[in-house]
């Protein structure tokens, strides 16, 4: 694997702590190897490298512990949680729309529903309510059977309508 390949798999906090171990731990050794110095250099290199990786694994038990989600944990938490909200958000209301008649009401009714979920009142859910949004545009579609497509559910589209 090339320098590359390796720097796009730290993606997350724990792999860039792993990445750091690797490197450091790799470079002391690689001096303790092939230089040329007294068995009590060699000696004190060997437990400086066990002492940054001890600290290493400190530093990132500390992280878990006091930063919850901060070793990207969290992110699939919350994917499940948008998929399960988003699901039973629709079903709660597809009952009620699918009982309009007319299509265009319909369309308008899932348009307003994605809109008040994907209201930017507050940044720090700005990503959940995106992907909440999304879930419930990902039921719609499918459910419809094809009369209503991603394109009627775009905000520009309510525009026109």
């Amino acid at each position: 694997m090339d320098r590359e390949g390796i720097i796009a798999l730290v993606t997350k906090p724990l792999g860039f702590f792993t990445l750091s171990a690797l490197i450091i731990e790799a470079s002391i050794l690689a001096v303790v190897g092939l230089s040329d110095v007294s068995e009590g250099t060699k000696f004190g290199l060997l437990m400086a490298a066990l002492a940054v990786l001890v600290i290493l694994i400190f530093v990132v038990a500390l992280l878990a512990y006091f930063r919850k989600g901060a070793l990207g944990e969290e992110q699939v938490a919350v994917d499940s949680l948008c998929y399960s909200l988003g699901t039973e958000i629709f079903f709660a209301v597809d009952g009620y729309i699918q009982n309009s008649e007319d299509e265009a009401e319909r369309i308008e009714a899932y348009q307003a529903l994605i809109q008040a979920i994907e209201s930017p009142s507050d940044k720090a859910n700005r990503e959940i309510r995106a992907a909440l949004a999304e879930v419930i545009i990902e039921k719609i579609v499918t459910t419809s059977r094809g009369t209503i497509t991603l394109e009627m559910l775009s905000p520009s589209s309510a525009r026109e309508g």
